[in-house]
């Protein structure tokens, strides 16, 4: 279990390597409140799902919540792939870039701020800064993130174990998004297509869940 477990959060979490080398090679650098908020931003979309996931598990009899976590990670594997392999033209002109990767905006009027989750994660040094401020690293952490919704309502089926998958996650995200930068910096690539990283993260969700039909 706790072996499945860890190659869950590594599936979700290897597109950040991929956003991490696109970062490096154009010398974007993070501050350590955007890298706090990534991590708080993981951490409670992690745990949101877990809950979820423990609070279906009751109500479900075992055989019937295993079902619905392979259905899940088969589902949301096909989805992340497919997501992988769509093209994402970058706009003419910067300040386009919010509006035409933009899926959804949610608007918190108490706290007067407008929540935007993208479709290309690497676009979200929006005011070409060459820094991750505050509030882009927000929408990165929710692009980031946005797949470990259904991912944790499987994750509760690993028993005690799942209770881990919040920490793994967050600590895979910024494994990955620092190593991506890291040798992004280092090696100079210069074409970098994190929608790759993406199809190979979707790939070993769909493994995952036709192996757990074999041993479940």
């Amino acid at each position: 279990m706790l072996l499945q477990l860890i190659f869950l959060t590594l599936a979700l979490s290897i597109d950040a390597f991929g956003i991490g080398i696109s970062y490096g090679v154009r010398k974007i650098k993070f501050s350590p409140i955007s890298f706090l908020i990534i991590s708080i931003i993981s951490l409670s979309f992690s745990s949101l799902s877990l809950s979820i996931g423990n609070i279906i598990s009751i109500i479900l009899t075992p055989k019937m919540a295993s079902f619905l976590s392979i259905f899940i990670l088969i589902i949301l594997g096909i989805f992340i792939v497919k997501k992988g392999l769509e093209k994402n033209e970058s706009p003419k002109q910067k300040k386009q870039i919010l509006k035409d990767n933009t899926i959804y905006s949610l608007f918190i009027k108490s706290l007067g701020i407008t929540i935007s989750i993208i479709k290309t994660p690497s676009s979200c040094d929006l005011n070409n800064s060459m820094k991750i401020e505050p509030k882009e690293a927000l929408y990165l952490g929710v692009a980031l993130s946005i797949d470990c919704i259904g991912a944790g309502i499987a994750a509760s089926s690993f028993n005690f174990y799942a209770y881990l998958f919040p920490i793994f996650i967050m600590l895979f995200q910024l494994i990955f998004l620092n190593s991506g930068m890291f040798l992004g910096k280092k090696l100079k690539f210069k074409n970098i297509d994190e929608s790759k990283m993406s199809i190979i993260s979707g790939i070993i969700l769909i493994l995952m869940g036709i192996l757990r039909i074999f041993v479940s």
